[in-house]
């Protein structure tokens, strides 16, 4: 919805809900202080095993076997990419590049260890840190990448690739996780090792270079002082004791989900605030959407919502060749049902549509000529009536949801939905909510009907059932109006190195609402993401690695009173 927003914005300052204060800011309102859960696991005493002794091969062929025959375009993921990996002693957490992958099942987190010599990690950690699953059958763990398998032993040296047995340091059981040998699992991707003071440094054997080992071990400082730590964070606190939070074991998290690149797509400067770190990609890459899956999955996301808020007036069967655009973010959202629906545990995903961006322009009113009910009706045909995909798409309140967007400034103020279909439950949003002082109570910042799309400050919260509903929360935001010191202007709130997005978790945490809205996830477009630091983006990128999805991980948790 980037261009058609950006657009409506434009109209803001001369609204006289131009901003609680003026400024975007929490006033003169007092401060709570968060204090979230500790992450950092308890240190592991070392291990009494002694480690078996075998002559491990130069190579095991296990990703050659997997990645053979494939074109280059189509190896989009975590282990064709080929970065350095590194695993550190007594860290909960490694990088792949500057991705990073931790050790964790269910709420316990597992840390690396080293025994006579050799360095132990948890085997699906590890796994996960390349691209690959790892599960238990009948004894024996088995790896997988692309459609090849690695069966290794947990009573033997031994490892099955492609029908073939080689040597393999047996796995062993520590706290009820299986570690295997980092040098092995390596060796399995085709990869180097070589360990110094404590970091084991991963090296892809067709690179000419090694990364900085400085550059990574610096990325353990950071996550340790800025992920996995006590931090103390202010939030606005109005609106706060007014309603009952919901129980944390009982909160939800959704975030904005984007569909609408193609394989011409422009990226890069003057067009994407970064590159997103899996490389310039059509949203109809199953690659790329099955590692999306993934990541929103260790991340806690229970459900995307997918932007259709531009193409309600796009008819599939007699548009498909003029809007070849709109055509694109529909049929790559079958193919994320398809891939997520073979994603054990991947978030549920439902559809956030129009009419706002063309509803009262020009005469055009798609809930009065039935473009309205004829996209709800494809949505319901092709989602929810069928097999595969029912189970993938989300329900709120014994509903499947369907998220309505009303423009922005909304294009009606009564608090009466203009759309309904009781097959589903109906929400509404709009833009800046904060900003359009009819939508809200400005003493409680209790929002009377829109969920909001984007906040500045302190953000509005929606009341369901005596209950906080849903409250946005955005990792930066825009200013309003152009001029410092004019009236309406509204500062951006940057990224601050997690700051802003730190604050308005711990609002969320302190209202306790039973939906977080992020937005979003892979927008990219400058039309909203202005530049890198004002980008509300979480998707990985080259610049900022995954600082910004794991930061989310751990605000999840702490949302969600996980340990």
């Amino acid at each position: 919805m980037a261009v058609s927003l950006a657009l409506a914005l434009l109209l803001l300052p001369a609204l006289s809900s131009c901003g609680r204060n003026s400024h975007g800011g929490s006033g003169n309102r007092p401060a709570a202080t968060a204090t979230p859960i500790r992450a950092t696991p308890e240190p592991l005493e070392t291990p009494s095993f002694t480690p078996s002794r075998v002559e491990l091969p130069e190579s095991y062929g296990f990703y050659e076997l997997a990645t053979a025959g494939l074109k280059n375009r189509a190896k989009r993921n975590l282990a064709a990419l080929r970065e350095d990996v590194f695993v550190k002693d007594g860290s909960c957490f490694g990088f792949l590049g500057n991705i990073s992958f931790e050790y964790v099942t269910g709420d316990a987190r597992h840390v690396p260890v080293t025994v006579s010599g050799v360095t132990y990690a948890p085997l699906e950690g590890l796994a996960k840190a390349f691209g690959a699953d790892c599960e238990i059958k009948d004894g024996v763990i088995v790896l997988t990448y692309r459609e090849a398998s690695a069966e290794v032993s947990t009573d033997d040296d031994k490892v099955v690739i492609g029908g073939s047995g080689m040597p393999f340091r047996r796995p062993e059981r520590i706290g009820g996780v299986w570690y295997a040998s980092v040098e092995n699992v390596a060796l399995l991707f085709d990869y180097n090792t070589e360990e110094t003071e404590g970091v084991t440094q991963m090296t892809a054997k067709e690179r000419s270079e090694k990364a900085s080992l400085e550059d990574a071990r610096a990325l353990f400082d950071k996550y340790d002082s800025e992920i996995y730590t006590d931090i103390e964070v202010e939030c606005d606190t109005t609106g706060s004791g007014l309603y009952e939070p919901v129980e944390p074991s009982e909160r939800l998290v959704g975030i904005a989900y984007t569909t609408w690149f193609r394989t011409d797509s422009k990226w890069g400067e003057g067009h994407t605030w970064d590159i997103p770190w899996l490389g310039c990609y059509s949203s109809l890459d199953r690659n790329v959407i099955r590692q999306h899956g993934i990541w929103l999955r260790d991340a806690g996301v229970d459900f995307v919502f997918v932007d259709w808020s531009n193409d309600v007036n796009y008819d599939p069967e007699t548009m498909r060749t003029k809007r070849p655009d709109f055509r694109t973010i529909e049929d790559a959202t079958e193919v994320l049902f398809d891939v997520w629906a073979d994603i054990p545990g991947a978030p549920k995903i439902c559809i956030f549509t129009g009419p706002g961006h063309v509803q009262g322009q020009n005469g055009d009113d798609p809930i009065g000529n039935g473009r309205m009910d004829a996209k709800t009706q494809q949505i319901y045909d092709t989602f929810i009536a069928n097999e595969r995909y029912r189970n993938m798409y989300f329900e709120f309140e014994g509903k499947p949801l369907l998220i309505c967007y009303a423009a922005t400034p909304a294009f009606f103020r009564d608090n009466i939905s203009p759309y309904d279909d009781d097959r589903f439950t109906v929400r509404w949003i709009t833009g800046y909510v904060g900003q359009q002082s009819d939508l809200y109570d400005s003493a409680t910042l209790v929002s009377k009907m829109f969920w909001s799309w984007e906040e500045r400050g302190a953000q509005t919260f929606t009341v369901l059932n005596n209950r906080p509903e849903c409250m946005t929360v955005n990792a930066a935001y825009r200013s309003q109006g152009s001029t410092p010191g004019t009236e309406g202007y509204i500062a951006p709130g940057l990224r601050d190195n997690g700051n802003t997005f730190r604050k308005a978790w711990a609002r969320a945490r302190l209202i306790g609402p039973k939906i977080a809205l992020v937005v979003s996830f892979n927008e990219w477009s400058l039309g909203e993401q202005v530049s890198l630091e004002n980008a509300k983006d979480i998707e990985p990128s080259k610049t900022t690695g995954s600082f910004y999805l794991d930061l989310m991980r751990e605000e999840i948790r702490k949302f969600k009173g996980l340990k």
